[in-house]
């Protein structure tokens, strides 16, 4: 975890300032013009492993990605990976961004993994 000082215009737009920090904020504390943020640092932020109600499940561009569409082995190490590059686990909810350049090479397989729709 890191922490970070940014000007509160910045906070506008989350999305932007994310990327701008390579990283998920958590938790920001506004002191006039500037906040403090606390900056998870991710490897990727277009993608992510969602863990609820025991229940993982890989969101890429805002969209799950069924099981059932790739090789299962290949997607199930990777929920694994992920959750427990950051101390997770299934019975933890939240969202789990990866971490390591091993997820994104491990997310590539997984993609080149699609299974052709019959």
């Amino acid at each position: 975890m890191q922490r970070l000082t940014v000007k509160t215009t910045e906070l506008a737009n989350i999305d932007a300032l994310e990327r701008r920090l390579r990283g998920k904020i958590i938790q920001t504390h506004v002191q006039g013009d500037e906040a403090v943020v606390e900056l998870q640092p991710t490897a990727a932020l277009d993608w992510y492993v969602n863990v609820w109600n025991y229940q993982a499940i890989i969101i890429a561009d805002g969209k799950p990605l069924d099981i059932e569409d790739f090789d299962r082995e290949l997607y199930a190490e990777l929920e694994w990976h992920v959750m427990e590059s950051l101390g997770g686990a299934v019975n933890l909810s939240g969202q789990y961004y990866p971490q390591d350049a091993e997820a994104l090479e491990m997310f590539e397989r997984l993609l080149a993994s699609r299974r052709s729709p019959t």
